[in-house]
C-alpha cells in the first residue's frame, strides 16, 4: 500500500520491543474507517505476550482477532522441541520466480509442538502456532556460539533456526 500509518521517535536506550500493545494500538486508530481487516506481521520486537493475546483474544474494539505472524525467541526450550522432530515433519519452502516457475530453496519448515510457559498458565488462553525454518549453513564456524543467529546441530548437519509464532491455521507454514 505504501502507507505510513504510524510514527514514533525514541530515545536511542529504549528498546525495539518497548510497549509494542500501545504503538499497535494507536497505529490501529490512524487507519481510515474504510479498512476493515487488518494484519500484523512484525519481527522479533513484537514477541510480547500482551500484544500476542490482544490480538488472539480479539480485544480490539474494531477490528477483532487481529491474524498475526511473529518472529518467535529460539529459547532452549524451543530448541529441544525441534530436536524431536522426525525427518518426515520437515517442509520444503518453495520460491516462485517471476515467470512463474516454482523452485525449491535451501529453507525447510515444520510445525512444531511447542507451548511456552507464558501460553500453558492459563486454560483459557487462545492457541499459538509455532513454526520452525532451518536453512543448512554449507561451511559452519568452528565457534558456533559467535555466530549472531541461533543454531541446530539436527542429524550431524549444522543449521540457522528461526522461529514464527502465530495464530493463524488457515495457512500452511510455506504460505505463512
Amino acid at each position: 500500500q505504501k502507507l505510513l500509518v504510524h510514527s514514533e521517535f525514541r530515545d536511542g536506550n529504549v528498546n525495539a520491543g518497548f510497549d509494542e500493545l500501545r504503538v499497535f494500538k494507536e497505529a490501529l486508530a490512524q487507519l481510515p474507517k474504510s479498512v476493515c481487516h487488518v494484519f500484523l506481521r512484525t519481527d522479533g520486537a513484537g514477541y510480547q505476550e500482551d500484544l500476542m493475546q490482544y490480538c488472539a483474544k480479539g480485544e480490539d474494539p474494531r477490528f477483532g482477532v487481529v491474524p498475526f505472524a511473529i518472529s518467535a525467541k529460539v529459547t532452549p526450550s524451543f530448541k529441544e522441541s525441534v530436536k524431536e522432530l522426525p525427518d518426515a515433519a520437515w517442509n520444503m519452502y518453495h520460491e516462485v520466480d517471476e515467470r512463474g516457475h516454482v523452485f525449491p530453496t535451501e529453507h525447510e519448515w515444520a510445525e512444531v509442538g511447542f507451548v511456552p510457559n507464558w501460553v500453558g498458565h492459563k486454560k483459557d488462553n487462545p492457541e499459538y502456532r509455532f513454526i520452525a525454518i532451518r536453512e543448512r549453513l554449507h561451511e559452519p564456524p568452528n565457534d558456533l556460539e559467535a555466530l549472531p543467529f541461533p543454531t541446530i546441530e539436527y542429524h550431524p548437519v549444522i543449521y540457522k533456526l528461526f522461529s514464527v509464532v502465530t495464530n493463524r491455521f488457515d495457512l500452511s507454514g510455506e504460505e505463512l
